[in-house]
């Protein structure tokens, strides 16, 4: 009799220990799985929900998500667009802890892409930079930068790099 308590008991431990390295094998797994997570899914995730974006150097912009691909997303506020690309987000307020798995297609959509979409368009634009503000129409589109047409005729190139945000026109950033 008492054999059978000491192995019922030797059950019951390992029944536990397996119990326990099965959910530590799960919480393991699931923090794997979160390493894998970008921003860019937790963001087109969130499409048509309210965001607030902390910018480099600390400006914001919020708006509803509209579109987000792998190195931009698009806001929409009061009539106006946003159209912000992802490394110039210090911070994101509003977004969801789910993640939307970005198509092939769009997970490589780059800024570029997006910026050759406003040229064809002939819009005119607010382009904030970490040099500063500046207005006009998309030129050119080049790997890394734009060239802006100015209103005085002036064309500037402005480096992707240093982008934090482009408006539509009479936006203010």
């Amino acid at each position: 009799m008492r054999w059978n308590d000491l192995f019922g008991d030797l059950e019951g431990q390992l029944a536990a220990a397996h119990a326990s390295e099965f959910e530590a094998g799960v919480r393991d797994l699931a923090q794997a799985e979160r390493a894998t997570v970008r921003l860019a899914e937790r963001l087109a995730s969130s499409e048509s929900a309210r965001v607030a974006l902390t910018l480099r150097g600390g400006s914001h912009v919020s708006g509803v998500v509209t579109e987000a691909a792998g190195s931009w997303v698009l806001l929409s506020e009061g009539g106006r667009e946003y159209l912000v690309p992802r490394g110039a987000i210090a911070m994101a307020r509003g977004v969801g802890h789910r993640a939307s798995s970005l198509g092939a297609v769009t997970a490589r959509l780059g800024l570029g892409h997006a910026l050759r979409a406003l040229a064809r368009e002939g819009v005119t634009v607010v382009i904030s930079t970490t040099g500063g503000e500046i207005r006009g129409r998309i030129d050119q589109v080049g790997a890394d930068h734009l060239d802006l047409a100015m209103d005085d005729g002036v064309s500037v190139a402005v480096s992707f790099a240093e982008v934090l945000v482009i408006a539509s026109s009479g936006a203010a950033a």
